[in-house]
Parts: C-alpha cells; structure tokens; sequence
C-alpha cells in the first residue's frame, strides 16, 4: 500500500508548539537550509544552543538531545501525539514517529572583526567643526564651555562635516573596554539639545561588516573601578556624567538590554535607569540575570509613579529641569577656548 499522509494538521501544530515552548521564537537567529538558532526550552539557556527547523527537527549543543517534534513535547511534559506523522503501510498500522534529524555541529570557525581605524576616529573629532555641531552648542549652553570641553574630549564625542542633511550632526563613538572602536551612531539634534524627529529621524549607525556590538562609553571601566549606571540613550549617559559623576554612565543605545552586553561588566555593580516605559521590562531582566549584580533604580520607580519623569523621557530630562549644573566657561586649551568663547 501507497504510503498516506493522515495528518494534515501537523505543521500547524509544530509551528504552534515551537513558537510556544520556544524563547523569543520569532527573534531566532537564522541559520543555513530551513535551520534556524535560539534559547533552549528545555534548560535555562543564556546564550542560545538550540538550533531547530519548522519541520520539527531540533538539536541542544548543550545536551538536552535531539529528535523531533513529538519528542520535544514529551520532554516538555506535553502530549506528543499532534506532532507525530500518521503513516500507513504494509508492515504497520498506527502511530508512526518520524525522526528529522538535526545537522551535525560544524567546526566553530572563529570570524575576525574589524573596527573603525582610529584615523576615522580623529577624521570627525576636529575641534574647529563644534561651532557647527547644534548638540555640542546645546551643552555648553547648559554647562558652560569647560565642562563642555571636558566632556567633548573624555567621551569622544564628533561631528559629522560631509556636505547633506547631516552635516553638524552628533557622532557618539561605541568603543569597547579594549579601546577597539566597534561602531558609531550619527544623530542631528536642534540648538534646544532634542533629537530631529520629523518629517522623519535624522540618525543612522556605521559600524564595519564583521562587527561587535558594546556599550557606549564601554571603554570607560577599564579606566576606573567606579559602580556602573545604564540609561538608554548617548545623551543622557553624556548629561548623567556630569550630573552624577561618581558612577560610570554607559548606554545601550539602539541594541536594547541584553546579557551579551553585560559581559564586560559581570563583577561590577550596576544601576539601571530605565526610560518611563521601560521600567517593568527592565526590571525583568534584572531578575532574569541573577548572575549580575543588577537593580533598577528605586529614584525612577518614584519619579514615574508621582509623573516628575513624563512617558517617552527618562533621568537627564528630570536633571535638566531640576537642576541647574554651570561650570565656569574658562578652559585651558586654546583651540577649544576660540570656539566655545563666551
């Protein structure tokens, strides 16, 4: 007898079990013929070892096993019967497990990154384009020119001076905790300090074809043993340095929270200052990555519940509005002293 598919539901019930059982199924990595690489759902799994297909084939590299849809399930405590493919023939009548087979593990070839060269780096960093740069005008209208200076120079901050839409932009350079420059984030901003949202977003990011992604202002804790404090954007890591200079202030910018990012700093203590709207998602993690010494700041928690920090705004919108940090404009190099004279 002709074999005979029974089942025509199956991929439907293994796509639905996958995206069900599996961690940030739909974030997978993407890997070669129909294999695809995520968070293991049978093991607490911090970086991803499960690779799996949507015909139900998996593999753990950390040693749960491998098999197939309906053996998945039954690891998971669930009925695997949905998942099993019906077959009939001469020899058997009934249930019939097939099997699809993950891919052997290949051999791990290490992939060389590349950075920006530090040429590029000083290519963008002239001191005589500030005075066209709104974002560095912005702090040292609220600052003053020294503590302006200071910061321009400590964290590297550039301007882009190609001709276009971009020209005077911002440029925040990601650097890492070995002093490789990963990447780099282009933002034009207004002479009020906010971003240029419309008619659309005035930013984009460059970053090499093999790259690593790093906090900004990573490259900072290898210079001081001082408690680290996370914030989400560039700008607010560069005003909370000045507000609060006692802790380290690095950004995740554009990649979001994750525990890669934290690598670096795993044995240091660590504040986090969510945007309003973030704090519960950020609290999460904090509680999902007992292995960090993680808290969310208890200051944010108050200022969101009583509306001092309004949604879409975080801490440098609170500091800006409630305190007013002036440093005397003197500085005692002159290059910087011809731009920024008051």
């Amino acid at each position: 007898m002709e074999n005979k598919k029974l089942n025509p539901s199956r991929e439907d019930n293994i796509y639905r079990l996958l995206e069900s059982v599996i961690p940030d199924f739909h974030k997978a990595k993407k890997g070669v013929n129909g294999w695809m690489t995520a968070k293991c759902p049978l093991h607490e799994d911090k970086n991803p070892s499960f690779s799996f297909n949507l015909n139900g084939g998996w593999n753990c590299f950390s040693g749960c096993g491998k098999g197939d849809a309906a053996l998945l399930a039954e690891k998971l405590g669930m009925d695997p019967k949905p998942y099993y493919t019906h077959v009939l023939d001469n020899n058997h009548q009934g249930f019939k497990p097939v099997v699809t087979h993950a891919p052997k593990r290949s051999k791990v070839i290490p992939i060389k990154l590349e950075y920006i060269t530090v040429q590029e780096l000083n290519e963008y960093l002239d001191p005589r384009e500030y005075k066209n740069n709104n974002y560095a005008l912005f702090l040292k209208d609220t600052f003053g020119a020294k503590a302006t200076n200071e910061l321009l120079y400590k964290q590297y901050i550039g301007t882009w001076n190609k001709p276009g839409k971009f020209k005077g932009a911002a440029i925040f350079f990601y650097i890492d905790e070995q002093s490789e420059i990963c990447s780099k984030k282009v933002q034009q901003y207004d002479r009020d300090g906010n971003r240029i949202k419309k008619p659309k977003p005035l930013t984009f990011s460059e970053h090499p074809k093999t790259w690593k992604r790093c906090l900004y202002n990573e490259r900072l804790i290898a210079l001081s043993n001082k408690d680290i404090s996370i914030v989400e954007s560039e700008k607010t890591a560069n005003l909370m340095s000045l507000y609060r200079p006692d802790n380290i202030w690095l950004a995740v910018g554009g990649s979001g929270l994750n525990a890669t990012l934290l690598e670096p700093i795993i044995d240091r203590n660590i504040s986090l200052y969510p945007d309003q709207g973030f704090y519960d998602k950020w609290s999460q993690f904090s509680k999902e990555n007992p292995e960090y010494k993680i808290e969310v700041s208890k200051d944010c928690e108050y200022w969101f519940e009583s509306g001092e920090i309004a949604k879409g705004k975080d801490i440098a919108d609170y500091y800006l509005n409630n305190h007013n940090l002036r440093y005397d404009a003197e500085w005692n190099q002159s290059e910087y002293d011809s731009i920024f004279h008051n």
